[in-house]
């Protein structure tokens, strides 16, 4: 797996040069919950948010459910680009897709299992990350993996696209909405769609993913 650590917790640790590291044995040390967790919510950090949170009305969430028409415009400006990779896939003969993810993406990855057989003709399947990474087995299908994360890739994910390629050699591409990402670093191709999210879990990434 990628030892690259995600954007907001290698801040978070910039921040606090001198405490004590989270470890898999204790992953919330004091300091980060009472001086971090407990002032501003972990999804504040995770979706790298420019705005303050609020507590109260206007919330981040009802402006960016206002942005939707222009976060619709801005993915089908994408057009070109996923044409190009579409029109390789086809070149190079793949016959069946696995979508990944875990949490909100998991349900984006189903979506695209559900559509994509539709649209194109061929095999489509989606798996939560976790459940590829413990029992998924390939078919004698051409098979290629489509990883998804709006926010830079949980380890599970990761984890998943590790063993996809380590383990059974299938390529990956992935589709985010964090650049420069630790699942950019791993995956073999990346389409990435900053949406600008001011919070999170956020309305605003579902669509675009």
């Amino acid at each position: 797996m990628s030892e690259k650590l995600p954007r907001w917790a290698q801040r978070l640790l910039e921040k606090h040069p001198d405490a004590e590291r989270p470890t898999p044995e204790n992953p919330v040390p004091t300091w980060l919950e009472e001086e971090e967790l407990r002032c501003v919510p972990l999804w504040y950090h995770i979706r790298e948010a420019t705005d303050d949170p609020r507590f109260a009305l206007p919330y981040h969430l009802i402006e960016d459910i206002h942005r939707q028409p222009d976060l619709l415009e801005e993915t089908m400006a994408l057009r070109d680009c996923l044409s190009q990779i579409a029109d390789r896939i086809i070149a190079d003969g793949y016959e069946h897709f696995v979508f990944i993810g875990c949490g909100s993406a998991y349900y984006t990855s189903l979506f695209g299992a559900f559509l994509f057989p539709r649209l194109t003709g061929l095999t489509a399947e989606g798996v939560e990350a976790w459940e590829f990474r413990n029992y998924w087995q390939p078919t004698n299908r051409k098979t290629m993996v489509i990883a998804q994360s709006a926010t830079e890739g949980s380890f599970e994910v990761l984890e998943a696209v590790s063993l996809a390629q380590n383990k059974w050699r299938l390529p990956v591409l992935a589709i985010t909405n964090t650049l420069d990402s630790p699942l950019e670093a791993l995956a073999d191709e990346t389409v990435s769609f900053p949406t600008g999210q001011k919070t999170g879990p956020d309305i605003c990434v579902i669509p675009q993913g």
